[in-house]
């Protein structure tokens, strides 16, 4: 029987010591982990979009020319009873409307955005506009730079030297931890820990 408790003893003290070792080996890194200060983060350089100045063109839709040819074949077709000025009406409605809308609105409206476009007043507009975007372009690039150095030079090695600084302290803790408690062994067995934290054994 006391050959059998000092083995149990034995046995306790090993598992002891495979956890103390578990914990040497992992729990430094999972403390590091859970380090408050967040990472500051590197500065974002902006980009400023030139956007061309819009072009007012003016063109409407003439509503009375492009459906009051299928309004006036509708109305005379209702009074006359007559089958071709329902065709008329039916032709008017699905063949002049497209073609007035595609063929004449929209070609003209194309035109008179292209004058507008190539014209001298507009051509200053964008010029003005180019101007502003390359000024503000120039301040995000100053402002980029500023923080960047700020960043490089004062926010990232701060934060690298606390968090070296809190790592390395935690680490000494735990081996202080893991060392500091030594074994003591039971009075019916001779096996103790030595201050490297490895059990030695002598049944």
């Amino acid at each position: 029987m006391e050959h059998e408790k000092q083995v149990e003893v034995v046995k306790q003290a090993l598992e002891l010591e495979t956890q103390i070792q578990v914990l040497e080996q992992f729990l430094p890194e999972e403390r590091a982990e859970t380090y408050a200060e967040p990472e500051p983060q590197p500065p974002v350089r902006q980009e400023a979009h030139y956007t061309e100045p819009p072009i007012r063109h003016g063109c409407k839709v003439n509503w009375l020319l492009m459906l009051g040819p299928a309004g006036i074949t509708l109305a005379l077709s209702t009074f006359s009873n007559s089958a071709f000025l329902m065709w008329m009406f039916v032709l008017t409605l699905f063949v002049w409307v497209p073609v007035y809308y595609f063929a004449l609105y929209r070609k003209q409206k194309a035109a008179t955005i292209e004058r507008i476009r190539n014209s001298a007043e507009y051509q200053q507009q964008c010029t003005a506009a180019r101007m502003a975007t390359n000024r503000q372009q120039q301040e995000f690039d100053e402002a980029y730079t500023k923080a960047k150095e700020e960043y490089d030079s004062v926010l990232l090695p701060r934060y690298q030297a606390a968090r070296s600084a809190w790592e390395a302290e935690h680490q000494a803790q735990i081996r202080k931890e893991g060392t500091g408690g030594a074994l003591r062994g039971d009075p019916h067995c001779s096996g103790s820990v030595p201050a490297g934290g490895r059990l030695a054994v002598h049944l």
